[in-house]
């Protein structure tokens, strides 16, 4: 591969830092914002993630990556992200943040399609989703 195509896969050619990295800074903060906001604030936000095939449940599809069960979720969450996320971002170059998003609605729409069959009801949160989609 060429260092002109390597360079525009990965963002280099001499500017600082990688153009994923603050993408996937960004997705972390967001997600212990969410956590610190619902537990300070006690607000049960844990409601509003995906509730499998009913027409309120489609809001979690947007909400389920940024709400967590509880600070030990968040955490094992955050390090397989950081983890994986680098990796793709090694991959994606450019393409991390739109890769992200689409695999984060993806996961979101196949657990509402898919999730509960014969075991009743059961809200679905966190980022366990797009953590294995990477």
């Amino acid at each position: 591969m060429s260092t002109r195509k390597l360079e525009a896969r990965t963002g280099g050619g001499g500017k600082k830092g990688h153009p994923g990295l603050g993408f996937l800074a960004a997705l972390i903060v967001i997600a212990w914002l969410v956590e610190l906001i619902d537990w300070h604030f006690k607000l049960r936000l844990d409601q509003y993630g995906v509730l499998p095939r009913s027409v309120t449940g489609l809001r979690g599809i947007i909400c389920m990556p940024w709400l967590h069960a509880n600070w030990d979720h968040l955490l094992d969450n955050t390090i397989a992200i950081l983890g994986l996320g680098v990796i793709v971002i090694l991959a994606e170059g450019r393409r991390f943040a739109m890769t992200t998003l689409v695999l984060a609605l993806v996961s979101g729409i196949g657990t509402w399609l898919i999730a509960d069959f014969g075991h009743g009801k059961s809200i679905h949160i966190g980022a366990s989703g797009l953590v294995y989609s990477y």
